[in-house]
This record gives structure tokens, C-alpha cells and sequence, in this order.
């Protein structure tokens, strides 16, 4: 059985081995490629897709041998004709991508989107880079973006789903997860907050502010939203502890209270929070200037009077 793990660093399995005779990296991304789509594609597609710089004749020559090279190291996982090539639906071969889009599609359940985040183990083809193949690329970063959000929005959903019913082994490992991928997510580091807290972990909880913090000044050039700071303000002074006991009145009462700090603003992104904390209130001006898509900047010369 052929088995592609796509997500992080790609691996090809055969029979549960590492594939090692397939080392050209054409080769495989053909490969990777033909697997996805699923369907029959046109040779010269396929060619244009892999050497848009090649003349025709050399790039459909390239195909050739790229084709041969498949061929000999999986035979008979290609479906093979003049003018399309196809991966062999009739072997079975198992894709880590389409599972867990399979997951995701199969029914809106917790137990689903724990199954499909198990799968997500990296980002799509990390690290793996097809020299001169511009259209490879592209179809590479359109994928991953659409899966990394796919998987962004999942754990989400999961660390609301356990951080609402206060189970903090579950919810601290996805909020893990979740920050692993988008680190700059400041909601997310209010919900670790609130789950360490819950845990016992009150240090641990106010050193998941700092780090809030230093992320949001290295990514963003932001601060902290007030949110943010209220909740941590909460936690330092005691009025948040660990309400784990079976007193579902002080769980209640706890939520009321960190129902501000730990919602997510309508409408706005985390990224949008964070240029929003950096407004001043008393501008007489009506409609600021939206910086989100400026470079962040750490340092001005020459520039004293206007810092001041």
C-alpha cells in the first residue's frame, strides 16, 4: 500500500517503508500532485506545471522522464495513456491530506474534528521546494493556506468547545496546537491563560501573558488588547483561581466575569484587536489610516520629535 504524508515534511510510504529509490524532486511532485487532483491530467499541463520555462518538445521530454522514473519506483500506482497521466484508483493508497478534509466534511462533531486535527501534523509540503516550477508553487501555497485555515478554524472550535466545559487536558493540548500554527492569535492566548489557570497554573498563566506580549511586538509591532490585560490583571490579583471543584456556581459566576476578556470581538480578527489597542482614543481624527498590511518596523532614525 502507497501512503502519502503530505502534511509537514512529505514522506512516501510503500508497504509502511520509506520509498528511497524516488529521489528527484520533480519526480515527486508530480507524484504528489497526481494523488491530490485525483483526476486524469493533460501531459501538457502536467509539463507546463513542472517546467513553465522549458519549450514545449523539452518540457514535454522532462515529463517523460519524470514519468519513467514514477513508473519504476511504484509500478503500477500510474494510469498511464498518450495523452493524460492519473494515479491507479484500483491500489490502494491512503493520502494524510484527504483524511483529514474527509474528517472535517464528514459530520460537524467534536469527536470529527479531533480526528481530523490528529492529522494535521504541519503545515502542507513544509520545506519542500521545486526549483524553477512557479505554477507548482503556487498551486502549493493556495493548498496549504486553504488547509492551514481549515485547520486554524477547527482547533478554534475545539479550544472553545473544552475551554466552555473547563476540561483543560484537551483544551490545553489544541490551544497548543493552535498557537504553533498562528502565534500572533491573541484570543488564543487568553483562552491558554484562562486553561492554565484552571489547571492550577497560575505562574504558568501569568508567563503566557509575557509571551503574549513579546509575540504580539515581534509580529505585529502591537500591545496587547485590553482584554488581554484585564484578564491577566484578574489572574495576578487572585480573583481567578482554579474552579475545577464540582461547585458549578462558581463556575458560572467565573464565566460571567471572563465573558469580556475571553470573547472574540464581531467581525474582527485577532490581528485587528491588536491594531485597534494602538488607537488613540483622543485623535480627532475620524477615520485612521488601516496600517494591518505595513511592514512592522522596530526602530527610526532621525525621527525624535515625532516619536515624542
Amino acid at each position: 500500500m502507497l501512503e502519502l504524508k503530505l502534511l509537514g515534511s512529505p514522506q512516501i510510504l510503500l508497504h509502511g517503508h520509506p520509498l528511497t529509490t524516488l529521489s528527484s524532486v520533480k519526480s515527486q511532485a508530480l507524484l504528489f500532485y497526481l494523488a491530490l487532483n485525483g483526476r486524469p491530467q493533460s501531459r501538457l499541463a502536467l509539463a507546463e506545471l513542472l517546467w513553465p520555462e522549458k519549450r514545449e518538445a523539452d518540457a514535454l521530454g522532462n515529463l517523460r522522464q519524470a514519468v519513467y522514473h514514477l513508473r519504476n519506483a511504484l509500478p503500477n500506482y500510474l494510469d498511464i495513456h498518450r495523452a493524460t497521466l492519473a494515479c491507479n484508483q484500483d491500489l490502494p493508497y491512503a493520502i494524510d491530506v484527504i483524511r483529514f478534509e474527509k474528517a472535517l466534511d464528514a459530520a460537524p462533531t467534536v469527536a470529527a474534528h479531533q480526528a481530523a486535527v490528529d492529522q494535521y501534523t504541519g503545515e502542507f509540503l513544509a520545506g519542500f521546494f521545486v526549483d524553477a516550477a512557479a505554477p507548482f508553487d503556487a498551486w502549493a501555497v493556495v493548498t496549504r493556506e486553504r488547509l492551514h485555515r481549515r485547520a486554524t478554524e477547527t482547533l478554534h472550535d475545539l479550544v472553545a468547545h473544552f475551554g466552555g466545559r473547563q476540561e483543560t487536558e484537551p483544551g490545553l493540548r489544541y490551544v497548543n496546537q493552535l498557537l504553533a500554527l498562528e502565534p500572533w492569535r491573541e484570543q488564543a492566548h487568553r483562552h491558554k491563560m484562562q486553561l492554565l489557570v484552571w489547571s492550577g497554573q497560575t505562574q504558568a498563566a501569568l508567563a503566557q501573558y509575557a509571551a503574549c506580549r513579546h509575540v504580539l511586538a515581534t509580529e505585529l509591532g502591537a500591545v496587547p488588547a485590553s482584554e488581554t490585560v484585564a484578564l491577566y490583571e484578574q489572574i495576578r490579583n487572585g480573583e481567578i483561581r482554579n474552579t475545577r471543584p464540582e461547585n458549578t456556581g462558581d463556575v458560572r459566576d467565573q464565566g460571567e466575569k471572563l465573558a469580556i476578556a475571553l470573547q472574540k470581538l464581531p467581525g474582527e480578527d485577532d490581528r485587528r484587536s491588536a491594531h485597534q489597542s494602538l488607537v488613540n482614543p483622543k485623535s480627532k481624527i475620524r477615520n485612521p489610516p488601516d496600517w494591518d498590511e505595513m511592514p512592522t518596523v522596530h526602530a527610526f532614525w532621525g525621527r525624535e520629535a515625532e516619536m515624542r
